[in-house]
């Protein structure tokens, strides 16, 4: 492994994962994208939540130390609203599946239950 190798793998690909959303960040895009967007302070930012933290790092690890993110407030109102996962995507899909009231005025009529007929009153009746 040349030395070029080695600085990838120890410093490019190191992982972490987000202070605010828990979601995994890796070094080298998450430097990009914090470039991307203006930060010009020697940190990364989460590509999910849109967070911003300077950061410690050596051969092989990887460590969030302080949240800037207040210091690009610009920064989160023009991220785009990230999905979440989990709990909140299955309350959001009830949510959605949830009927709309219906307009108050003339009440439905109630179904009148069925009387169910057994086995014989099926066969002979």
């Amino acid at each position: 492994m040349n030395f070029d190798d080695f600085m990838e793998q120890a410093f490019m690909k190191v992982k972490t994962n987000c202070m605010n959303c828990g979601k995994e960040m890796v070094y080298e895009p998450s430097l990009n994208l914090a470039k991307s967007k203006g930060v010009t302070e020697n940190a990364l930012m989460c590509s999910h939540c849109h967070h911003v933290y300077l950061y410690y790092s050596r051969p092989g690890e990887l460590r969030l130390t302080e949240d800037i993110t207040a210091n690009y407030p610009n920064i989160l109102e023009k991220a785009e609203p990230v999905k979440e996962s989990g709990k909140a995507d299955a309350e959001a899909e009830t949510a959605e599946k949830t009927p709309e009231p219906k307009p108050q005025g003339k009440p439905e009529p109630e179904a009148t239950p069925v009387k169910k007929k057994g086995f014989f009153a099926k066969l002979f009746g």
